[in-house]
C-alpha cells in the first residue's frame, strides 16, 4: 500500500480535495461547490454552514478514487480575510464576509486615519476593508449586541478544519491578514490590539502551518470514510499555500492566478514604502510575499456569463457552458467589440483599493452581443492586472511568469492576459496550486520531508507556455491607455 497525503482547499466558490504522493503524482481528487450572496451592494459573503456537505463530499470522491492507497495526514488551504464570528459554543454568528467584501470602508478609513503608520510600520499594510481588523471593527460598531457575544474569530479553513476535528486554531498565515499580528514575534500584536479597542480574548490560538492541528474526529470519519485519528496538520492561507503550489515561494517568479478574486503575488524579502497602499504585503511560509488582489477576477467571467445566459448571479456557476462559450470568442483580436469595461464589481482592490469604484460597460452599440460583452470583460480583468505588473516592476524584476487557477483554463482569456501584459506565461500543470501547497504542508506536518521549500521545487511543473504576440501587444498597449483614461474619467472625480 502506498502512501498518500490529502489537501483540502477550500475556495470562494468550490472545495476541492487533492491526494498526492511524495513524488508529486496527482493521484485523485473531488470537488464540491456552494454559493456566495451578496445581499446588499459592497457585501459578498457564504454560509459557513453550507461548506461541510460539499467538503465531505469532496473528500469521498477523492477517496474513492485511491487504489491500495493509504492517508498518512491532512492539511487545510482556505479563502483569506475570510472573517467568522463564533459564539461561545463555537457556532458562527453571522455569514462569511469574504475578501471582496467592501461594507467595512468607514472603519477602514477611521483606522487608516487614526493608527495607519502604525499598521504600515509593523505590517507594510494600510487597513483596507479587506482585512479583518475593519471586519471586526464593523462588527462592534454597526452589531454591538453581535459583538458581545463573540467568543472566538476565525477564518474559513479553520472553520472546517474545527468541524472535522474539534480542535480551534488559526496559523500565522491567516493571522497575518487581520494586521494584529507581528510577524518578528510570531505573536499577536497585543499593543495594536489595545490600541483598536478590540477584546484580546476574541483572538484564537496561533501555530505554525506545519503544526499538529488534532486528528479527525468519529463525525468526520463516518462522512467521510477518512481513518479515525488521521493526523491532520494546520495548514494556511489560500495564497500562502499557493505560493507553495505554484513555485512562487522561490524568488524570480511572477505568479497570476485565476480564481473568483484574482491575485498576482511575488515573494519578497521585506514590504516596500515605494509600493505603500497599492499592493499588500503577508506572512508566508518561508518567506513574505507582496499581493495585487483583483477582487473581480474570475467573479466577473462568472457574473458575465450568468447576466448573459440569464442565470442568477449568485447561483453555483456552470463551468462547462462557460467553457463551450469560451470557446466561441477565442478568435476575436484585441478591442474587437468597441467595448471597454471596469471590472470593479466590488470595489476596486489593487492598486486603487477604492470601495466606491464601479463596474462600467463602455462603447456598446446595437451591434454588441453576448460574445463581445464577454470578450470585453476578459479583456478589462487582464488591464487591471496589467495594472498591478506595473507596480510590481517597482519590486524587483521576475525571471518567469507562471498562471494558475480554474481560470486558466479558458484558451481565450490566458492568451488576452499574454498579450496585454507582454509576457510569456508558464501555465502550470496542476489546476488548485492551494491544494497542492495544503498536501505539501502534510508532508512536511507529519515527518515525510524536512522543507516546504524542496518540496515545493521537486513536485511543481508547468503543463505549457503561452508566447505573447508582439502586435497584439501594440494593440493592447493603446486600448489599455483607453482604459486607464476612462478609469480616471469615471472613477476619479
Amino acid at each position: 500500500m502506498s502512501h498518500v497525503y490529502l489537501g483540502v482547499d477550500l475556495g470562494t466558490s468550490a472545495v476541492k480535495c487533492l491526494a498526492m504522493n511524495l513524488q508529486g503524482q496527482c493521484l485523485s481528487q473531488g470537488e464540491g461547490r456552494y454559493p456566495l450572496y451578496a445581499p446588499k451592494p459592497g457585501w459578498v459573503e457564504q454560509n459557513p454552514e453550507e461548506w461541510m456537505e460539499p467538503v465531505y463530499g469532496a473528500i469521498r470522491d477523492c477517496l474513492k478514487g485511491l487504489k491500495r492507497c493509504t492517508p498518512v495526514a491532512l492539511s487545510f488551504s482556505g479563502h483569506m480575510s475570510s472573517l467568522i464570528v463564533l459564539d461561545n459554543n463555537l457556532n458562527p454568528l453571522l455569514p462569511c464576509s469574504l475578501v471582496g467584501d467592501t461594507r467595512a470602508s468607514k472603519q477602514a478609513d477611521e483606522l487608516k486615519e487614526q493608527l495607519g503608520n502604525a499598521f504600515i510600520e509593523t505590517t507594510g499594510n494600510a487597513p483596507w476593508q479587506a482585512f479583518i481588523v475593519s471586519k471586526l471593527l464593523w462588527i462592534k460598531q454597526e452589531l454591538p449586541d453581535i459583538y458581545r457575544k463573540i467568543d472566538k474569530f476565525i477564518v474559513a479553513k479553520d472553520y472546517i478544519r474545527y468541524k472535522m476535528t474539534g480542535e480551534l486554531y488559526t496559523d500565522y498565515t491567516d493571522a497575518g491578514n487581520s494586521l494584529l499580528y507581528n510577524s518578528k514575534t510570531q505573536q499577536w500584536n497585543d499593543a495594536l490590539i489595545a490600541a483598536t479597542g478590540l477584546d484580546k480574548k476574541i483572538f484564537p490560538q496561533l501555530i505554525s502551518p506545519t503544526d499538529p492541528a488534532g486528528t479527525i474526529n468519529t463525525h468526520t470519519a463516518r462522512i467521510t470514510g477518512l481513518p479515525e485519528g488521521l493526523p491532520v496538520i494546520c495548514g494556511g492561507a489560500d495564497m500562502a499555500c499557493s505560493q507553495i503550489g505554484t513555485g512562487g515561494i522561490n524568488p524570480g517568479r511572477l505568479i497570476i492566478t485565476l480564481s473568483t478574486s484574482g491575485q498576482m503575488c511575488m515573494s519578497v524579502k521585506q514590504p516596500s514604502t515605494s509600493v505603500k497602499e497599492k499592493v499588500t504585503f503577508h506572512p508566508g511560509i518561508e518567506s513574505m510575499y507582496a499581493m495585487a488582489s483583483v477582487f473581480s477576477g474570475g467573479l466577473a467571467v462568472n457574473w458575465g456569463f450568468s447576466l448573459l445566459s440569464g442565470k442568477n448571479s449568485g447561483d453555483i456557476p456552470d463551468f462547462e457552458s462557460l467553457g463551450l462559450f469560451a470557446k466561441s470568442i477565442e478568435n476575436f483580436l484585441p478591442g474587437q467589440s468597441g467595448i471597454t469595461f471596469l471590472p470593479f464589481l466590488t470595489g476596486s482592490g489593487s492598486p486603487h483599493n477604492k470601495s466606491e469604484d464601479k463596474a462600467n460597460l463602455v462603447g456598446l452599440t446595437l451591434s454588441s452581443g453576448k460574445r463581445e460583452i464577454m470578450h470585453a470583460v476578459m479583456e478589462g480583468v487582464a488591464y487591471n492586472f496589467r495594472e498591478n505588473a506595473d507596480v510590481f516592476r517597482q519590486l524587483g524584476n521576475w525571471k518567469e511568469v507562471r498562471l494558475g487557477g480554474g481560470g486558466a483554463k479558458m484558451k481565450v482569456w490566458r492568451h488576452i492576459i499574454a498579450d496585454v501584459l507582454g509576457e510569456n506565461l508558464d501555465v502550470l500543470r496542476t489546476g488548485n496550486a492551494s491544494a497542492v501547497g495544503a498536501c505539501i504542508l502534510a508532508m512536511v506536518g507529519v515527518g515525510a520531508a524536512d522543507s516546504v521549500l524542496d518540496l515545493s521545487e521537486r513536485i511543481v511543473d508547468c503543463d505549457c507556455r503561452i508566447e505573447y504576440d508582439k502586435g497584439k501587444k501594440q494593440e493592447y498597449d493603446k486600448l489599455y491607455a483607453e482604459y486607464c483614461d476612462i478609469y480616471s474619467a469615471l472613477c476619479c472625480r
